[in-house]
């Protein structure tokens, strides 16, 4: 792509990186209000769970739906569509009184969210064709930056209450997507893919490291410190390993396009996975508070382009191809702090650490065998 090219293209590239912080903003707002939640509302474990689950379920019903719609209207105008309804679906949960009333709030805010999560994908995918070089770590760069910014929006505002932390996210949100709306392209129609035909395994394998690296990710964003408690951090020190997982993750992801321009895709998430596998390892073997840390900080790093990479060629297959994979990850995101449980209730904690190593090491061994990310699919005009 010429430079003049790729100046033309820049508004639209900064657009779309407005609306992964947006979304990541508006998740992270919600994270924090959760607690708020269940407090305002005397909510038990289990009936917070209920209301997650509702979460989930609006996730993976707007998900396909996402990838149907991608196919059939310009990517970004739904793009925007759905970040607009994503900022407004926030406020929602803050108004609810109810258990049940709270899990249709929470399906709705899961579904504008999935919604978001498959379009975005899709029309960065678009630009990085135009771009003809990798460029989708950035935009996933953006999207943990804004998680974390979305944390401490909600947890400044967390004594003022749960209208506050979200009514603020839902606004900045808002204003995030309209500001991108004034020079996002409208996009092209994505191919639709073969929405009606079983996966061929390039997307069974694209699907297949997504779910397992969003498990992981959701299991050590669940499972960290209890992990760090265990090795007998104080109750300040526990929140380290995840913090450690996600600045790593973010700061690899500010790097991710230049690695896969320099080693290529397969590389990136092969040496990913082993890097992810070594860390785990570590977390097992040496059983402190600071080797656990510095040990999920190696998993965040080795994760941080995985997803990317897998969404950068499952959005050049089609919108159909795109939300499988969204929708997969999502299942691994849901499982892996589910799976660990059982099995540290079955076992012990470090058995479900060395079975979140295992995961990492299929990450390694599916991306050295399967050739999904082969040159073919590399970034075509």
């Amino acid at each position: 792509m010429s430079p003049a090219s790729r100046c033309a293209d820049w508004p639209d590239r900064l657009a779309t990186l407005t609306v992964f912080f947006a979304n990541g903003l508006g998740l992270g707002a919600w994270a924090a209000a959760i607690p708020a939640l269940k407090a305002r509302l005397a909510l038990t474990d289990g009936q917070l769970s209920v209301a997650l689950l509702s979460f989930a379920c609006g996730a993976f019903i707007s998900m396909p739906l996402a990838g149907w719609i991608g196919s059939r209207v310009r990517t970004g105008h739904a793009t925007l569509a759905a970040g607009i309804a994503f900022a407004a679906s926030l406020v929602i949960p803050a108004i609810m009184r109810v258990l049940p009333t709270l899990c249709g709030a929470a399906a709705m805010v899961g579904a504008c969210t999935g919604a978001v999560d498959v379009l975005m994908n899709v029309h960065a995918s678009s630009i990085e064709r135009r771009w003809r070089a990798p460029i989708m770590s950035s935009f996933h760069a953006a999207f943990s930056a804004g998680g974390m910014a979305g944390a401490v929006l909600g947890a400044s505002l967390a004594p003022r209450g749960v209208m506050a932390e979200l009514g603020a996210a839902a606004t900045v949100c808002a204003v995030m997507v309209l500001a991108a709306a004034l020079v996002m392209r409208a996009g092209d129609v994505a191919p639709a893919g073969r929405s009606l035909a079983l996966p061929d395994r390039a997307l069974l394998t694209l699907g297949l490291l997504a779910m397992f690296a969003l498990m992981i990710e959701g299991a050590v964003a669940d499972w960290s410190g209890t992990v760090l408690a265990q090795r007998g951090a104080d109750i300040r020190s526990t929140a380290f390993g995840y913090g450690a997982f996600s600045c790593a993750m973010a700061g690899g992801r500010l790097w991710g396009d230049w690695l896969v321009g320099r080693l290529g895709a397969a590389t990136i998430v092969r040496c990913g996975g082993a890097l992810a596998a070594a860390g785990f390892a570590l977390v097992a073997w040496v059983p402190t508070p600071l080797a656990g840390a510095a040990g999920f900080g190696l998993v965040g790093l080795g994760l941080a382009n995985v997803v990317p990479t897998v969404f950068s060629a499952t959005g050049r297959m089609g919108a159909s191809a795109a939300a499988a994979a969204v929708t997969a990850g999502y299942a691994g995101l849901l499982l892996g702090p589910v799976a660990i449980g059982s099995v540290a209730t079955a076992a012990n904690l470090s058995w479900g650490i060395a079975v979140l190593a295992v995961a990492a090491a299929a990450m390694s061994i599916l991306a050295a065998r399967n050739g999904v990310f082969a040159p073919r699919a590399c970034l075509e005009p």
